[in-house]
Formats: C-alpha cells, structure tokens, sequence
C-alpha cells in the first residue's frame, strides 16, 4: 500500500488524475453496450499480441469516448491484480487543453504506471527529489527517460488514449504518439488510441490493426428499448410505436449514438401520440438541428428562466477553463453595480442542471460543468454571434465587478492562510483574477467598472496576487508572498495587453514608470508577456524610461528575448535609449 509520501511524490509529476474521468465515462454507459467491440477479433489480437496497436477511428458523436472507458474498465478488470503489468490512459478534452501539455500528459502516463507497481520506481524517486530541491520541473527528455526505465519493470505495459484529435496542438500529439512509439519499440507496450478520421492521425497508425468506431444497431437497439421504458405510457404500452420510434432514429441516426441520444431527448418532450407522431415525421436531418431545437426551447422557457439558462451557456462556452458548480452559480448570480454578493440570486445544482435543455452536462465526479459534447461546442463556435453577440464584454465586466467587492478593499493578503482563506471564501476571485483580462480584450469597449475597477489600487493589488501566485507544490510555504506587491492598475492593463485601458489610465494621471516591489515597470510586463501594441503604445510616450531594470538589472528587452518575443524586441531595438548589451547582475547575460 502506498504511502502518504509516495503519494505525495506521484501528484508532484501531475495533479491530474483520469481515474475521476473514467468512472464518469464508463457510468454514462448503457449496460450492455460495447461487446461487440471487446469480442472483436481486432480487440482479441492486440490484448494478445506483443507490442501491438490497435486504432478506433470514429466520426463525432459515434461513442468512441464511452467506448475507451468500457476497454479500460475491461483491462482493469482483467489486470489490476497482476503487478508484473502496467496501464495508463489518458482522455484528451479540447476544454482542458491547459492540463494537457506534452509533458504533463507524458508525466501522468509516469504516474500511472508507477502506480502499478509494487514499490515506487527509484528512478521516478531519484527524478523527484532532484528537482524538488532546485524547485524545478522535470522536462519532458527527464520524464521520457524515467518512463522508459518504469516501463521496463513490466512484462506488459497498456497505454490507451481517447480522442487523439482533441490534442492541445498537432505538435503536442506528434510528442506524444513519438514517444509511446519509441516506447513500444523497447518494450511490450501495446496502444489503444482513438480519434475522428483526421488524415494527418490516421496516417500515423499506417501498419496498425484498424477497428472504425460507429454506434451498431445492436447498441442502438439497447439503448432505445431502455430509454423507452421510462417515457410516457403511450409509448410504454404500444409496442408498434415503440418499433417505430426505433426504426426512424436508428436509420436517422447513422452510427452517430449522440445524434440517436438527442433525438430521444426531443421525442421525450412530447405530450400525446399525435404529437410523438408528428415528431417522428419531422425529425433534424443533422446534429446541429437539434442544438437548434434546444435553443428554442430555452428562449420558450419564460424571461427569468430563459435569460437565466442563457447566462449559463454564455459561462460554460467561453470560460478559459472548466469551471465549478459553485463558480458557474456565483457568476451568473452577481450583476453590475453589486458591492457584494446577494446570495438569494444564486441558483442551486439543479437548477443549473436542468435549464439548459441538455446542453451541458455537470461532472459529479470532478465537480465541473461543460458542455455535453464537442459537437455541442462546435455548433456554439459557429453561433456564437447569434446567441451571444455581447458575451465577452458581458464576462468581462462581472469578472471585475465581483474582483470589486467592498470585501477586498483590504488589498494584498499577508498570508498563505489569509490569501487561502479568500479563495475558498469567495470561489469565483481565482478564475476573476486570472481571466478578466483576456475576456476584456474581446470585449466592445472599456466599462466604467473596469475604469473603477483598474483605479483601485488596493483591489487591483489584491487581484494581482491571486493572478500571480502559484503553489507548486504541497509543501511550498509563503508562496502567496513570493509574488510582487504594489502592481497597480496600470501594470495589469500592461500585463493583459489592454491597450485602451493603458490609453484612459495614462490619460487619468497614473504615472507611466510606476514600479511594483520587483522594480517592474508597466513596460516590463506588456514587454515579458509579448503585449506588442502595449509596448508601441509605451514607448512612444516620451516619460517612459525604455531600459528600466527590474530586481535582477534585466531590462524589458532582455525578458523579451528570453521568451521569444520577436516583433516586441524589434521595437525595443528601433528605439532610442535602449541598451542592447545591457547584462544582469546576476549570470551578466545579455539579451543575446
């Protein structure tokens, strides 16, 4: 049984854990579905074949992510006594695409095979405590290199991957599929990948035993006589109509279990016969349809209902990241103008779960809220101006109303357990502080609440240390104080790239070489997060100092450099007073 320390030392690779994706995936199964698929000669041979492949192509929405979880819940029933195997899986999201960093995701397949075995792998060990004391992370050639060393302690090692197209980039999935390749060449590591039939990822399984993916009738079947059993009793106790309401969906459906799911969902709305009857006739002929019809019964649901269900959508589908229950419950509750949050507008978990007319569903699991499918995104990217035409803008001015809450006028918190103590509090300031910005650049204009927002210096200090500070790892002590004190609103409008505020700020008298506790400037960061038109905007004002150093002697050009900023240093280098051999004072390195 592993320790508390070696479990310690596993979430320091990755937090993330699939175990809460799996059980989530694999309970939304239909009983009984997915045989045919485990009973396949193509699954048969690759469970049974040294270093094997085997590739599940499939279009959207035929099942292929239920499908994964019912092959891995399979090889854990089949395997997870033996400790001489290993299995690791990993679920792609193009709505988690900031946990999914080549190395992060190569770091869990580490993980998770680690935690196959008996004992923790002194080489994951010695990688560990290595880093940990230079505070580093492991790259990702450390992280290949101890992964091949664990997957030799194996006679077997699986490695499944769900959704290879929903990668954070193609350069990211090339990484990875290079590695697990490279990987099974030395080892008997056998793959199980899926993916929609993107050319550029199926010619990579050239070779490899190939199995398409696509709702059967036999599932279909399933599917539709248990769904029935639980619609009205019309339906219940009339056999033909029931034979008939699974013909029509099973041929309009096409191997697409999504697209059969959806059309359940409307039939199910129906009062009468005549009615169900008249559905039947007139079924979508595509996914979208349906997304369509979803809409229109949200606009039907009443003004307070409708605009209610509509805020959360408008959450859900441009949140920079997945958000909680209780954060999608507190945004869609707090309004302009508000000093504090008024508790009576906060809706409960079912209420959000219901209104959106299953457009979204809630993961009990890792308590987040999405959207029930990447079609379901991919209908909202191209609809978004017609259902949200003033999204962002809306986004924007509730993220810095809530950041403008009479209760953080205390500014800066001077503790771990004080700065803690705030987040847990008040559950939408983490994502507010670290997201109005890039909402704000999308926006239509500059609100007054940013305006009042960005002239508090106390609030703005106080946002600035939930946007900056991160707890890398369990025992990292004081790290809410390791962040620079005294950023005014200046310095984060720099910071985001907000060019039309850092315009109305300088215009308002906020001095242009103000400087947080590191010596950074506004320039310093629009320059260290490579916010071009910020930077031009800067240094064209005749009071800015263009080679200002911070704590370390380095200049705005020099950070620049480092972070392969090019159009930004171009403009540092067309400017007068701006020193090009300048060297810090700590290694004396140029921005060369």
């Amino acid at each position: 049984q592993r320790t508390q320390e070696h479990q310690a030392i596993l979430d320091w690779f990755t937090p993330i854990d699939y175990a809460l994706q799996q059980s989530h995936h694999f309970n939304r199964r239909q009983n009984g579905t997915g045989q045919w698929l485990l009973h396949s000669p193509e699954f048969k041979a690759w469970t049974e074949t040294d270093r094997q492949t085997l590739f599940c192509p499939g279009i959207p929405g035929a099942g292929k992510t239920i499908l994964t979880s019912i092959v891995i819940n399979d090889l854990i029933d089949c395997f997870e006594k033996d400790n001489s195997i290993g299995l690791a899986y990993i679920y792609c999201d193009l709505q988690r695409q900031e946990e999914q960093k080549a190395d992060g995701l190569l770091a869990n397949v580490l993980k998770q095979l680690a935690q196959c075995h008996v004992s923790l792998p002194e080489s994951l060990k010695s990688l560990h405590d290595h880093h940990q004391g230079r505070r580093t992370r492991p790259s990702f050639d450390d992280i290949w290199s101890t992964l091949q060393s664990v997957s030799a302690l194996f006679s077997k090692v699986f490695i499944v991957v769900d959704a290879l197209d929903e990668f954070q980039s193609a350069d990211c999935r090339t990484r990875i599929l290079s590695a697990i390749f490279d990987l099974q060449a030395k080892y008997n590591v056998k793959l199980f990948a899926t993916s929609r039939w993107v050319a550029e990822i199926v010619e990579k399984f050239e070779g490899s035993l190939t199995l398409p993916i696509r709702a059967t009738y036999g599932d279909l079947k399933i599917y539709l006589d248990d769904r029935m059993k639980r619609l009205q009793s019309f339906i219940v106790y009339d056999p033909a109509l029931q034979m008939k309401i699974e013909a029509r969906i099973s041929d309009r459906a096409d191997g697409m279990f999504l697209f059969a799911a959806r059309l359940m969902d409307s039939l199910a709305e129906e009062p009468t016969e005549g009615h169900l009857n008249r559905a039947l006739d007139s079924l979508p002929e595509k996914l979208n349809d349906t997304y369509e019809q979803s809409m229109g019964r949200i606009e039907a649901l009443g003004r307070n209902r409708a605009r209610l269900a509509k805020k959360i959508l408008s959450w859900v589908i441009h949140a920079k990241r997945l958000l909680s229950t209780r954060e999608i419950r507190i945004a869609v509750a707090v309004e302009p103008g508000q000093q504090e949050l008024e508790a009576g507008f906060v809706p409960s978990p079912e209420t959000v779960g219901s209104l959106c007319a299953g457009l979204i569903t809630i993961d009990t699991q890792r308590d987040v809220v999405r959207l029930a499918h990447q079609t379901t995104k991919e209908y909202f990217d191209q609809a978004k101006e017609k259902w949200f035409p003033s999204a962002e803008s809306e986004i924007a001015v509730i993220c810095v109303t809530y950041l403008s809450f009479n209760i953080f006028a205390d500014g800066f918190c001077k503790t771990d357990g004080k700065f803690e103590e705030r987040l847990q509090s008040h559950q939408l300031y983490d994502y507010a502080a670290r997201n109005w910005g890039y909402h704000t650049r999308k926006s239509l204009h500059l609100s007054q609440p940013l305006k009042d927002f960005l002239a508090c210096d106390a609030k703005s200090e106080a946002s600035s240390q939930a946007l900056l500070a991160v707890k890398y790892f369990s025992s990292h002590s004081n790290y809410s104080q390791q962040v620079p004190r005294a950023m005014a609103g200046l310095h984060l409008a720099a910071y985001f790239g907000l060019r039309e505020a850092v315009e109305h700020l300088l215009a308002d008298g906020s001095f242009p070489n103000s400087r947080d506790s590191y010596y950074r400037t506004p320039l310093w960061w629009a320059a260290y997060e490579g916010q071009r038109d910020v930077v031009e905007l800067l240094l064209t004002d005749d009071r800015i100092d263009p080679d200002s150093k911070d704590n370390y002697q380095r200049t705005p050009l020099s950070w620049a450099a480092e972070k392969g900023h090019h159009d930004v240093v171009k403009l540092f280098l067309a400017r007068k007073g701006v020193d090009p051999n300048s060297r810090d004072n700590i290694n004396k390195k140029t921005p060369l």
